[in-house]
């Protein structure tokens, strides 16, 4: 089915939240969340200060919706996998790759984000964090391996999907205490394969 098309309004609104989004997280690179203030995000972003609060109702919101736009592409990746009618793994393994390449793109950005979310984890949950959405997706993914036969069914596939969440952000946190040299990809899916041995028959 065909996306309908955004109308002139719709991509006007559009480009004024990612001008926003681009120049907050900018502030937030140079000064700090705490130190960044909406006033001085608007008037960069040349709005009114009502403007920013009908776009993004907090500070906060605004590394919220980094992580929509990384789980919306994530979730997409998975769908094209499917299509293309991959196994459980490689839809798994596809899922995650869409986040993995923008950290590793953004390492100073990703670095600020992961501080943020973890000293405002509830903040963001409160505020629309993709974190749940994420661990739902693994659990489903998982399921449906144990349903195809692909996977074992001797585990729950919450437990399961428990310790590719951790991986996935464990081998955030070592990629970024390690040198720049370290490549992230490698970190995860070096970890995923661990997990792998005891997800089969």
């Amino acid at each position: 089915m065909t996306e309908p098309s955004l109308t002139r309004v719709q991509k006007r609104q559009q480009a004024t939240r990612e001008r926003i989004f681009r120049i907050a997280i900018e502030f937030f690179l140079n000064k700090g969340m705490d130190e960044t203030t909406v006033a001085e995000i608007s008037e960069a972003a040349d709005i009114g200060k009502g403007t920013f609060f009908s776009y993004f109702p907090t500070k906060e919101s605004i590394v919220v919706y980094l992580g929509q736009i990384l789980t919306i592409s994530m979730l997409e990746s998975a769908r094209v996998a499917r299509a293309q009618g991959s196994n459980i793994q490689a839809i798994l393994e596809a899922f995650f790759k869409p986040s993995l390449h923008w950290h590793q793109s953004n390492r100073a950005l990703s670095r600020y984000v992961m501080l943020a979310a973890t000293r405002n984890l509830a903040a963001m949950h409160d505020k629309g964090w993709n974190l749940d959405e994420l661990f739902t997706s693994l659990v489903a993914f998982l399921r449906e391996g144990q349903e195809k036969g692909e996977f074992s069914t001797d585990f729950q596939a919450e437990d399961a999907a428990l310790l590719i969440y951790g991986t996935y952000f464990t081998s955030l946190h070592r990629w970024h205490i390690a040198d720049n040299s370290t490549d992230l990809d490698q970190i995860f899916f070096n970890g995923l394969k661990l997990v792998y041995r005891g997800l089969y028959k």
